[in-house]
């Protein structure tokens, strides 16, 4: 424990209450002060008042702990061990419980360091989706749904209702990226080696092509999912985006192969391959 300097002495327990009679000489009614006598002089003197509610100085009676003068060497404080007062230097504590406090204090610093950091760095990335299934409910290239408080969505927004719908919290439409992603680990789609998955479910892929009817926004990153699933194909219009979409099957050489057509009409009812 640290100890700070007292600046007023103990008093003992039997010291009378203050009394200032208010109006008197030397008490503060006229225009003297209150003289407040120094108790520090003698030994064992401590500051109380006499009958009239003056101040004095008064010896502690026989028998009562006795309170050393710390004023006397500087850097000291009053202080006690449970049992009787004595001083000490300030701030000077044992060899372990200043060791404890040195440590406290490194503590201290590195869990400011630390919390510095870590707001430095921010949010880390999640880890990363795998696929789990395609939807059983089939769409074309404009997604809705609608929910339970007849809210409708479109788009991503709706890929990712549908998915949740189906295969849980966290769950959304699979990138094409994810999907690669689950062939090198072997996650779910090994399941499907002797039973293909077909047909193919809608993907993402962000365009980075022009599309093979000239579509509109060519620089725009439509061309390849109906313009973030929020486009049906019509023979009329002249937007002619296009979608993609995903299958687990085989090449040629008969090994499976993620296959990804990127020229899939957005009239085309198909599944959406969720990941999560």
């Amino acid at each position: 424990m640290r100890n700070y300097t007292l600046n007023i002495r103990l008093a003992a327990v039997m010291v009378a209450p203050l009394l200032l009679a208010c109006g008197s000489d030397n008490t503060g009614g006229g225009m003297n002060y209150v003289t407040v006598p120094d108790c520090g002089g003698a030994a064992n003197q401590v500051l109380t008042t006499d009958s009239t509610g003056q101040l004095k100085c008064q010896a502690l009676p026989a028998g009562a702990v006795t309170l050393p003068d710390c004023s006397t060497v500087a850097g000291q404080a009053l202080t006690a061990d449970g049992t009787q007062p004595s001083c000490t230097n300030l701030n000077t504590v044992d060899a372990a419980t200043q060791t404890l406090l040195m440590t406290l204090s490194d503590v201290e610093k590195k869990v400011v360091d630390y919390g510095t950091q870590l707001t430095t760095l921010g949010t880390a990335p999640g880890s990363q989706a795998a696929y789990v299934g395609l939807t059983t409910a089939m769409t074309n290239g404009r997604i809705t749904y609608t929910d339970a408080n007849n809210v409708t969505t479109v788009g991503i927004p709706a890929a990712t209702n549908r998915c949740v719908k189906e295969f849980g919290s966290g769950s959304h439409m699979c990138t094409v990226f994810e999907l690669y992603y689950s062939a090198a680990i072997l996650k779910n789609l090994v399941q499907n080696m002797n039973n293909q998955i077909t047909p193919g479910g809608w993907a993402y892929m962000q365009s980075g092509r022009s599309g093979s009817a000239n579509p509109m926004e060519p620089n725009n990153g439509l061309a390849d999912n109906c313009a973030g699933y929020t486009y049906t194909f019509a023979a009329t219009d002249t937007n002619q985006w296009e979608g993609t979409t995903f299958q687990w099957a085989q090449d040629s050489s008969g090994v499976n192969v993620v296959k990804f057509f990127a020229n899939t009409l957005c009239n085309v009812n198909q599944p959406i391959a969720c990941c999560r």
